[in-house]
């Protein structure tokens, strides 16, 4: 798969306004697909997806997935101060 930051961007778009609308799983689906096409070395949008998806699965009460999403956003980026929020 091609990985393109403008197809990742209209995904995490879709995302949020998911989450707003409180439709967690769709968001989750729509963060998948955000992070399937991030480049790779954006490592900073990577881990703020993560995070994002993170809050989601929290909002499912799915605190074991949330918890992992948390972590490997905090691993990818330490300084990152929304991870510390989303736990």
């Amino acid at each position: 798969t091609r990985r393109s930051s403008d197809q990742a961007k209209r995904w995490e778009v879709r995302a949020a306004h998911a989450f707003d609308s409180s439709a967690y799983t769709f968001c989750i689906d729509y963060l998948n697909l955000a992070l399937k096409y991030t480049p790779a070395d954006y490592k900073q949008t990577f881990s703020l997806l993560l995070c994002r998806r993170s809050q989601a699965f929290q909002q499912l009460r799915n605190y074991e997935r949330a918890l992992e999403d948390a972590k490997a956003a905090s691993m990818m980026n330490p300084d990152m101060s929304e991870v510390i929020t989303a736990v």
